[in-house]
């Protein structure tokens, strides 16, 4: 199953300029639109390394290749979902699928669909603490090094990012069966 994530809009990050400023100790705004662009660029990034939703927003998921009719989705926090549909027929909640904690569950054969859902944490007071450190650490980095000198996502960073999909990926597999 391959799942395709699409923000309907350009993502409003839950790190506001003011917050990373103060973390990177920049007294003056000259570089406020650089540090915009690397809370963009590292927010997107987090979100995909760690299969979290960061910023609360709606989410056009392309779902293809579907097996034994059960979508799990492994992202988090799910706020709500709006619609799901195949080949351009609304399904219906109880109807056409039932939705038990994350697992879409379709009472006929579906092998592709689009799920449009809320999902995100609301505020930085929400997200887990590390998620946020990492991304801020990220931020960190990604500035220190914006004249092109770094070369990857820093280790520590990347442990955090991937020990929070690893545990998500292992819950996954324990609770449903495949991935």
């Amino acid at each position: 199953m391959e799942i395709i994530i699409n923000p309907q809009k350009t993502l409003p990050s839950i790190f506001d300029l003011p917050t990373v400023t103060q973390y990177l100790k920049l007294d003056d705004t000259t570089d406020n639109s650089i540090v915009s662009i690397i809370i963009d660029y590292v927010t997107t990034y987090a979100q995909n390394a760690t299969n979290t939703f960061i910023s609360n927003d709606v989410y056009s998921l392309t779902v293809t290749n579907i097996k034994n009719n059960i979508i799990e989705l492994n992202w988090n926090p799910v706020i709500s979902i709006n619609s799901i549909s195949s080949n351009s027929t609304l399904l219906t909640l109880n109807t056409h699928y039932k939705i038990i904690n994350n697992v879409i569950t379709f009472s006929n054969t579906v092998t592709n669909c689009v799920i449009n859902l809320n999902a995100g944490y609301s505020s930085l007071l929400l997200l887990p603490a590390d998620i946020k450190m990492a991304i801020l650490m990220h931020i960190s980095a990604t500035y220190d090094n914006r004249n092109g000198n770094m070369q990857s996502v820093p280790s520590i960073v990347n442990n955090i990012y991937n020990k929070i999909k690893k545990i998500r990926l292992t819950f996954k597999n324990n609770n449903y069966g495949n991935c």
